[in-house]
């Protein structure tokens, strides 16, 4: 077959020229962990690794600053003042411009922690003050007033208001990609101290995924619609997360014409490339592409995640894919079916079969360069879906992960509806606790039983 036939077949189906070599050795047997014992060994331990290393390195920081460690002086540690008096004074620009009060000293905190219980409550503002919150202003808790309230919400702003044309009822149209990437200085500033307090370098798990943040702003040129997220129209962000306490430790807008944005994002972590590091990154299925692997694993990343189903430059694609790429290429006059036939023959090594009744197949490539992680490339028919009669997985992990090492979940998950936390099993030491305290508590919104992740 000569190269100017093999033009025709679309560079990720061809994805498998780029250093990979597939791992034929039957010999290396796989290992099925059930959930719970997985949890218990690997998840447990290193939560309590995480919780370890916060304590000490919160005492060590406020202690050195001659300070009691307590409550307040996390938070003082946590929330940098510096932040909080740029927002204000963004903030204050806005109100006075629209012809309200300016913020006085400490109202701006007052604000925060009444938007901070205000998030606990799914309901609108007036059924939030009128009937949910005032029941806290009994514990010694001060609200802020529900009109001051909305007014200094609708005007935070995370940068200068001059030149912000929407402010000033211009007709002007203003990019988005020179708005939003003025916000970088408190992108960055907002989550630094806990980046450096919170994240365990050794240990951590941390997760990559995109949020939809609600917008009203007129000046914002292009907003993303989701049909899964009820209400929820504007820009999107890229956030780093820790899967097991729920921190978020970085959040960067995106913009049009920047493919760079989750590379800056990373820079956020402080981890210097080609540097020792334990750190565990889970990617969303969105950022399943070999060159973000690639990134994370530069900076000595552990990364596992779920490779797209075509563009993510994986090795591996089912016959299904092939064929139906293909099939858009027919009409060119060179490809002649026996063209076709002899092209498939040469990507057959890397093509899955697509048939219901083969069973369960797992095939494994690595991809190794001098100075760099080695990433494997995983593919895996599953036929115990209980939607699908065939579900064709894609996976890449790096050299530290188990690439043959599986996790088993019960096929029938049992409904515990009896106990207060819904990860938790009953017991016979704590069921007369449990009843009791279920008869006069239970979880306020459906976010606090499962709350996400950002």
């Amino acid at each position: 077959m000569t190269s100017d036939a093999m033009k025709w077949i679309p560079a990720d189906l061809k994805a498998f020229q780029d250093c990979w070599e597939e791992i034929t050795d039957d010999s290396q047997p796989y290992e099925v962990v059930m959930e719970d014992d997985f949890s218990q060994d690997y998840s447990a331990k290193r939560m309590c690794d995480i919780l370890g290393h916060i304590a000490q390195r919160l005492t060590s920081l406020i202690s050195g600053r001659g300070k009691t460690v307590n409550r307040v002086a996390v938070l003082e540690q946590l929330l940098d003042t510096s932040v909080l008096y740029k927002l204000e004074e963004y903030t204050t620009q806005m109100l006075v411009s629209l012809k309200h009060q300016p913020l006085v000293p400490f109202e701006f905190r007052e604000f925060l922690f009444t938007r901070w219980l205000r998030s606990r409550f799914k309901v609108s503002n007036e059924v939030a003050f009128a009937s949910l919150m005032k029941h806290v202003a009994s514990d010694n808790f001060t609200l802020m007033e529900r009109d001051r309230f909305i007014a200094i919400q609708s005007c935070t702003r995370g940068y200068a208001q001059a030149g912000r044309t929407a402010s000033v009822h211009s007709n002007a149209w203003t990019q988005q990609g020179a708005m939003l990437r003025r916000m970088k200085e408190i992108e960055v500033a907002l989550f630094e101290r806990s980046v450096h307090a919170l994240l365990d370098k050794e240990n951590g798990f941390i997760v990559l995924d995109d949020e939809l943040i609600a917008s009203r702003a007129a000046d914002v040129e292009q907003k993303a619609v989701s049909n899964r997220k009820r209400g929820k129209e504007g820009p999107v962000a890229d956030c780093i997360a820790c899967s097991m306490l729920s921190t978020c430790f970085g959040m960067r807008l995106r913009v049009k014409n920047d493919s760079s944005n989750v590379d800056r994002l990373l820079d956020s972590l402080l981890i210097p490339k080609h540097t020792e590091c334990g750190i565990e990154l889970a990617f969303d299925r969105g950022y399943g592409k070999l060159a973000a692997v690639l990134a994370a694993a530069d900076r000595d990343l552990d990364v596992i995640t779920i490779a797209g189903k075509l563009g993510s430059r994986h090795p591996y694609n089912t016959v299904e894919d092939w064929d139906a790429a293909m099939q858009k290429r027919r009409h060119r006059s060179l490809l002649t079916p026996e063209t076709i036939r002899g092209l498939k023959a040469i990507c057959g090594q890397w093509l899955i079969p697509s048939d219901n009744y083969l069973g369960c197949e797992v095939r494994v490539a690595k991809r190794q360069k001098p100075q760099s992680k080695t990433v494997y490339a995983l593919a895996l028919r599953d036929v115990f879906n209980r939607k699908e009669a065939r579900k064709d997985l894609k996976f890449f992990v790096t050299q530290n992960h188990k690439p043959y090492t599986f996790v088993g979940v019960p096929k029938v998950q049992e409904n515990k509806n009896d106990v207060l936390f819904s990860h938790t099993k009953a017991s016979a030491t704590r069921s007369c606790v449990e009843g009791m305290i279920l008869q006069s508590a239970e979880h306020l919104t459906t976010g606090q039983r499962c709350a996400d992740w950002f």
